[in-house]
């Protein structure tokens, strides 16, 4: 038995009228034939348009949501491989340049970053820091 309406129903029409490769409106989600005949349908032919059109709604809100954790995981793995480490905690050397620092965990290290050498190394300042007479 079908329920009595008080209202007419409206379209879900938002007025971007654009399509996707699927054929469904971007704005509201109804496909081409149900934007056409919305007019010749009756009510509960439209209620089930609605229905329908929150279902596509919230399929393509869940799709954008995947894509963007998915990217996001992407950039963390890229950002990750970037800044490698190994177990003690310093940063991976490129070895390809048969070149071994004279740097010991624990010491700063001034860089230069355009050439991509050490160019000093002083545990001075570490030790200094290590002072607990002057930690306030």
């Amino acid at each position: 038995m079908e329920q009595l309406l008080f209202f007419e129903l409206i379209s879900p029409c938002k007025g971007i009228c654009t399509t996707d490769k699927g054929g469904y409106c971007l704005g509201c989600f109804r496909s081409r034939d149900e934007r056409f005949n919305w007019q010749t349908f009756n009510d509960s032919q439209k209620q089930e348009v609605l229905r329908l059109c929150q279902q596509r709604g919230a399929r393509r809100r869940y799709a954008i949501f995947q894509a963007q954790r998915q990217q996001q995981q992407l950039n963390t793995q890229a950002l990750n491989q970037a800044f490698d480490f190994d177990i003690d905690g310093a940063m991976a050397i490129d070895v390809s340049m048969n070149v071994e620092p004279n740097v010991k965990v624990g010491e700063d290290i001034s860089a230069d970053a355009d050439k991509g050498i050490i160019t000093e190394a002083s545990s001075e300042s570490h030790s200094a820091n290590s002072n607990p007479s002057a930690i306030k």
